[in-house]
């Protein structure tokens, strides 16, 4: 997999980035939603507020076998990488000894729905790449006329 050159907007505190996954429109159409789609029909993470308008899956997906989901986590986490030492005071030798760690989930809202309340214990970075997005609203992002579906990953270095 190609490693994309990361963005870094400096408009929070804490870093934003924009990382372009090249394989992102073989990944959705080959069905990184559909089986996002499937998986909702399983239980959702447990303390997650699920319920008709959205759904969180379980912070699993990074141990399942499946393509392309296995291909699109591993794009997010390579952005999260390459935004990461892309800002970091680390000599490259040294972030390179580092390990990254991540667990992954989707979320799937649907109109007039919300990103279920979440928190992220011993995260450093989150990662969401987006699957399937409404057209905009002229109201709000969120009220589209159609389903959203994101992955996202919560990461760590060691």
């Amino acid at each position: 997999m190609s490693s994309p050159a990361p963005h870094v907007v400096p408009i929070f505190a804490t870093p934003f980035g924009v990382v372009t996954v090249p394989e992102a429109q073989a990944l959705n159409h080959r069905g990184c939603g559909k089986r996002a789609g499937r998986t909702s029909r399983e239980s959702g993470a447990r303390g997650a507020s699920s319920g008709p308008l959205a759904f969180r899956s379980r912070d699993d997906l990074v141990d399942r076998p499946e393509e392309p989901l296995r291909t699109a986590i591993g794009g997010i986490v390579s952005g999260v990488s390459a935004l990461a030492a892309s800002i970091s005071e680390f000599s490259a030798e040294q972030f390179a000894a580092l390990r990254l760690q991540a667990r992954a989930w989707f979320t799937i809202v649907r109109p007039d729905g919300c990103v279920p309340p979440t928190n992220y214990p011993n995260g450093s970075w989150l990662g969401v790449y987006c699957v399937a997005a409404p057209p905009p609203s002229d109201v709000a992002p969120y009220y589209g006329a159609g389903t959203r579906i994101t992955v996202a990953t919560n990461c760590w270095f060691t």
